[in-house]
């Protein structure tokens, strides 16, 4: 179940994270990482894949003891596209890979890499905007198929803030991305 909302604190809280991940991994691959068209939504259910597998980027949310938990979803190429660039791989080299399915170790590693960048700009941008007692560490990242739901540390039934953007990682194809925020528990902290 979702709600579209146009609320403009879920506006402000997803563009502002969204803002500083594009600014932050365009630093870290050192290419262009642009982020517009952002939508938000409030869901009671975690969001499903709808275009093919995704690498969801986990991460939690702290303030004390109260911990809450969420989410980056990006297309596998994309994803791809970002680790091989901060290996220092050459544009012939990301163009092939991102075909791969069957990724290698020093893929791997990098997208774990790119996972503690995504912790840390949403704990940079939620300081700036909420509090600067919040703090936010990666959870990992794992593969997500068509149709499924990422895998992450959940309440059913809790609001989720689901912010859908456009975005394209350098020259290739614009493709849509999602934060999944755990709203109604940093309210709370």
């Amino acid at each position: 179940m979702s709600t579209t909302t146009s609320a403009p604190l879920d506006l402000a809280i997803a563009e502002a994270l969204l803002r500083r991940l594009g600014e932050d991994l365009a630093l870290v691959i050192d290419r262009r990482f642009e982020i517009d068209g952002v939508r938000v939504e409030r869901r009671s259910s975690k969001p499903t894949t709808e275009q093919g597998v995704h690498i969801s980027f986990r991460y939690g949310v702290r303030n004390g003891d109260a911990e809450a938990h969420g989410c980056l979803l990006v297309p596998l190429p994309e994803a791809i596209s970002m680790a091989s660039y901060l290996l220092l791989s050459s544009e012939d080299v990301v163009s092939s890979k991102r075909e791969q399915t069957q990724l290698e170790r020093a893929t791997k590693d990098a997208l774990l890499e790119i996972g503690n960048f995504v912790s840390a700009s949403i704990e940079a941008a939620l300081r700036e905007l909420l509090s600067k007692k919040l703090e936010s560490k990666s959870e990992g990242c794992q593969g997500v198929a068509l149709g499924a739901k990422p895998a992450f540390i959940y309440v059913q039934g809790e609001e989720l803030l689901v912010a859908t953007a456009r975005a394209r990682v350098h020259t290739f194809p614009e493709f849509e991305l999602r934060l999944v925020f755990p709203i109604a528990r940093v309210k709370l902290v």
